[in-house]
């Protein structure tokens, strides 16, 4: 049994257990923040300095989160562990098969995940991306309120009271969003912010294997390949 996540901005699956790659990247950024942390509350003047910790740049996605058995997964061609990208025809097949399930909805995206793992751990942080002004949009707003992240598009005001900006791989295979990552780590070098980055997936890095690299030696003070590189 496993678990599948549909992702309804870009009709994305992720079938498997956990993702290992998020969890890890996730549990580092945390260990770096409790440590800085632990030194800021040393004093009075950090503990009121009003600073967070973490800028996110990502995708703005909807999961929508259903439990299966592994004859699921054979029968519609998934892959455990990894994402499927599809047209519109196939992912109605799969939600029409998905009819009887039980369905849950969540703010998702690999830096938002990333983030909502701050906040859980004691962080503070700010989301940057970008949704509709529908249901969908709405929802993932509140949600990521709920969960104490506080969500906007790019604030380079914001950006100057943070520790990190933390961009994600994905936002790579479009000419704007890539844009908007790089524009965000030259803005904190600039102002002095730490960079960290998550190549996301195996299949950027085939696709992007010379930008990732210039982008790690120019720009990133953190980084987390993806798994299994």
């Amino acid at each position: 049994m496993g678990i599948l996540d549909w992702g309804c901005k870009d009709f994305g699956f992720w079938i498997g257990d956990f993702r290992l790659g998020m969890l890890t990247l996730i549990r580092f950024i945390i260990e770096l923040i409790v440590s800085v942390n632990q030194k800021a509350a040393m004093t009075e003047n950090n503990q009121e300095s009003g600073s967070v910790d973490v800028f996110g740049v990502g995708n703005a996605l909807v999961d929508i989160l259903a439990l299966v058995e592994d004859e699921f997964v054979v029968k519609h061609g998934l892959n455990r562990g990894g994402m499927t990208l599809m047209d519109s025809a196939t992912q109605g097949g799969i939600l029409h098969d998905l009819e009887h399930n039980s369905l849950q909805m969540r703010s998702g995206g690999s830096a938002a995940n990333t983030m909502i793992g701050l906040a859980q751990s004691g962080g503070k942080g700010y989301y940057s991306g970008k949704v509709a002004k529908d249901t969908n949009g709405e929802f993932y707003r509140q949600d990521l309120l709920e969960a104490g992240i506080d969500f906007n598009v790019h604030d380079v005001d914001r950006l100057s009271h943070c520790k990190y900006s933390y961009v994600e791989g994905y936002l790579w295979d479009a000419p704007e969003p890539r844009k908007a990552s790089i524009e965000t780590m030259e803005q904190s070098k600039r102002l002095g912010v730490k960079v960290a980055f998550t190549f996301s997936d195996g299949f950027l890095v085939d696709r992007f294997a010379d930008d990732f690299h210039k982008v790690v030696s120019e720009y990133c003070d953190v980084w987390k390949s993806a798994l299994g590189r």
